[in-house]
């Protein structure tokens, strides 16, 4: 993975991007690569890719609050903020909203410049 280092420090997108997605096909259950395809397409403006990629990671770890936060934003992204919010204030089979929750929610409201609900 030298050469994929190498590709992501020289700024190398298209490359990088078509190299990750080969690396996919070779090892479709590797959630690091979907993590890294989906900063991709979000530092690209490609909120909808990137949404489908951070959903599937937040399947995998539905607790994970940075996770539900990168899907919220995506959602917020795409003009979906409702949608954004629901993902971060109703949590898995009713998980109580944990201290870490309540940040990513707070976060999501300044990120929106709703600065008093944050």
């Amino acid at each position: 993975e030298p050469y994929l280092t190498a590709l992501k420090l020289t700024g190398s997108n298209r490359e990088y991007f078509i190299f990750l997605e080969l690396l996919l096909e070779l090892k479709p259950d590797n959630r690091p690569l979907y993590e890294q395809i989906a900063q991709l397409y979000e530092q690209n403006g490609n909120y909808k890719e990137a949404l489908y990629y951070y959903k599937l990671l937040m399947t995998d770890k539905p607790l994970d609050a940075r996770r539900r936060y990168k899907v919220a934003t995506m959602y917020a992204k795409l003009d979906n903020v409702k949608a954004g919010l629901n993902i971060l204030t109703h949590g898995p089979l009713g998980q109580k909203m944990r201290p870490v929750d309540l940040y990513y929610l707070a976060r999501y409201y300044y990120d929106l410049g709703h600065f008093e609900q944050a």
